[in-house]
Formats: structure tokens, C-alpha cells, sequence
């Protein structure tokens, strides 16, 4: 839409965060493979595009974020502050990957009932909604 902006910054690290909901690294990987297909809101309120992410390989790191912001998190319209927050993070480098699209999903009754406006996202992977925190 031309007014969304997302910045992180951050290096590679051994570590896991102490704090996340994953217990270890292995556990949040394996997540993230399995759901490797998610959506995207389209201007069109209640309208979302997909993508699969196919990789040949699957290899991730931890990410030590050392700066995160983003429009769509931090909009207090959207969220109240101090109700979402950065769990974690993977880093993928050199890895074989293809991007497939999946067909675009469209659920007008949920956007109208909930009052969604085009600005509004959802994230989908496997087939089930993560909630952030």
C-alpha cells in the first residue's frame, strides 16, 4: 500500500531466546517447516494472497534482534500498546528456496463482521493461526 514499513536489524547468534514460546531453536524450525504457506491481506477487504516458501534445504539460526520496528505492529489502532511484542527470531542464508503462489483466499463475511478495514493481516501457516504476543 506504499505507507507499510518494517525494520530489523540484528546478527547471527548461537543462542536461543530465553524468553520465547519455542523451547529451543529445533522446536521452532520445525514449526516453521511444516507451515511454510502463509497469506497476506489485499486491498480488498477480506481478500488474501498466497505463498508458499519451498526450500531444497532447510537450515535456520537464531537471529539476535537488535532493532525491530513495524508500521503494522506498533498502528495502536490495530494493537494497544504493550500488547505485542518480538518472540523470536530464524535466519535462513544460502538457501536453495523457491516462492510458489497459492490461490488467494477470500472470506468477506469474516472482514465484514469484524469490522476489518484493508489495512487489516492475517498470518497463516499450516493451516492454523499463530498468535504473537
Amino acid at each position: 500500500d506504499g505507507a507499510a514499513s518494517l525494520v530489523v536489524d540484528g546478527e547471527a547468534s548461537q543462542e536461543w531466546a530465553p524468553r520465547s514460546v519455542f523451547a529451543s531453536r529445533e522446536e521452532a524450525s520445525a514449526f516453521f517447516e511444516r507451515g511454510a504457506v502463509g497469506y497476506s491481506a489485499r486491498r480488498r477487504p477480506g481478500s488474501y494472497d498466497g505463498m508458499e516458501l519451498r526450500s531444497f534445504r532447510w537450515e535456520v539460526s537464531p537471529l539476535r534482534v537488535t532493532r525491530a520496528r513495524s508500521s503494522f505492529f506498533e498502528d495502536p489502532a490495530m494493537f494497544p500498546s504493550g500488547s505485542v511484542t518480538l518472540d523470536d527470531a530464524l535466519l535462513m542464508q544460502g538457501v536453495e528456496h523457491e516462492w510458489i503462489g497459492r490461490r488467494t483466499l477470500t472470506a468477506p463475511e469474516t472482514a465484514e463482521r469484524s469490522g476489518a478495514d484493508d489495512a487489516s493481516s492475517a498470518v497463516v501457516r499450516g493451516g492454523a493461526a499463530r498468535v504473537l504476543r
